[in-house]
């Protein structure tokens, strides 16, 4: 599940509403989670949630850093 990170052609207002849907589905996963054994690819999938969230966060904060670039 290869899911773009980035935005950039999207208005305002489709990137916040994309970000309020990724909260959504972030929260419903952790909502979700065993609390043994956890499926690699739930893991997976919150982290790529994770990174879109902070991808489209970004803009909106004026941060224009590249994800790369604090790893």
């Amino acid at each position: 599940m290869n899911r773009p990170t980035s935005f950039p052609d999207r208005s305002p207002a489709d990137r916040a509403a994309r970000l309020a849907a990724l909260e959504r589905e972030r929260a419903e996963l952790l909502a979700s989670l065993p609390a043994h054994s956890l499926p690699p690819a739930l893991l997976m999938r919150i982290e790529e949630i994770e990174e879109a969230i902070a991808a489209l966060r970004r803009p909106l904060a004026g941060d224009h850093t590249p994800p790369e670039a604090g790893r």
